[in-house]
């Protein structure tokens, strides 16, 4: 009965994942204002550098500040900034997306929290697996009195490049 459990959970964490690669495919679309002097992204939810191929991806899902690039490969990279509420950081950020992906059907097996620097600044990763090959990165950044969030999603032989974009190239400017 737990393998059965544990099947139709990784289905649904494949079928959620599934959807939001729906979305970018549908919704690539090559939107120039949101890329200045090669970098993606505003002072908002921070900048990276602008990878080459890579598409803007236009709607948000109702949130205001969220900005996302999609490559044709199916990987894509997310800004944005946590609501300010009192006492989140970082450290509270991950631990409440690590909550909310428990009751979406993640197990701890299919998670792993991570804490390092992005581009020098304080940040924690949680990392989370699904049964199609591809991986979830959530990066929760303490700079400048804000904390921002990072979404990456890519097979789980490229997405390292991937975080290496990010890594490489950060700035909450």
């Amino acid at each position: 009965n737990n393998l059965t459990t544990e099947t139709n959970q990784n289905n649904q964490n494949s079928q959620n994942l599934q959807n939001i690669q729906n979305t970018l495919n549908t919704q690539n679309v090559q939107n120039t204002e949101n890329i200045q002097d090669g970098k993606f992204g505003n002072s908002t939810v921070g900048t990276i550098n602008y990878p080459e191929g890579w598409n803007v991806v236009s709607g948000n899902a109702g949130n205001q500040t969220a900005m996302m690039i999609a490559s044709t490969s199916g990987e894509s990279i997310t800004l944005d900034l946590m609501p300010s509420q009192n006492g989140v950081n970082a450290l509270k950020g991950t631990e409440l997306m690590h909550s909310e992906l428990k009751k979406q059907g993640f197990t701890d097996d299919d998670m792993s929290i991570y804490q390092g620097e992005i581009n020098n600044y304080p940040a924690y990763m949680l990392s989370a697996s699904v049964e199609n090959g591809n991986r979830i990165m959530m990066i929760f950044i303490d700079a400048e009195g804000k904390v921002y969030y990072i979404s990456i999603i890519a097979p789980s032989e490229t997405i390292m490049n991937v975080l290496e974009i990010v890594n490489s190239s950060w700035s909450p400017k």
